[in-house]
């Protein structure tokens, strides 16, 4: 199972987990967070024994949109995750929309 310090992947059954995972933050997007979200499409993507997808928050949140503290600061550089949205910042998206699994979003 994939995943990032902001997303938790986990398997119940024949359906895979995706948790936004930063409760703290309302589950803000970070770039950590975005790359675990295509990573965790393309995976399920590749396994045929995933019949559905859950996309969930932590915390009683589901997600506050993008974290623009850390697009305003220095929160977003620096990090391993940038080199993989520089080429394609929407790669997130482009994965989950052309999943072919039913997701509940």
């Amino acid at each position: 199972m994939g995943g990032t310090e902001h997303l938790t992947v986990r398997r119940e059954g024949a359906t895979l987990v995706l948790t936004l995972d930063r409760p703290e933050a309302r589950n803000a997007l970070s770039l950590p967070m975005l790359v675990g979200l295509h990573d965790g499409w393309l995976e399920a993507d590749a396994d045929d024994t995933v019949r559905s997808i859950v996309l969930t928050g932590a915390g009683g949140s589901f997600c506050s949109g993008m974290d623009l503290k850390a697009l305003a600061g220095d929160g977003m550089r620096g990090q391993a995750h940038h080199d993989r949205l520089k080429d394609d910042p929407d790669l997130h998206w482009k994965a989950m929309l052309r999943h072919h699994r039913p997701a509940n979003r």
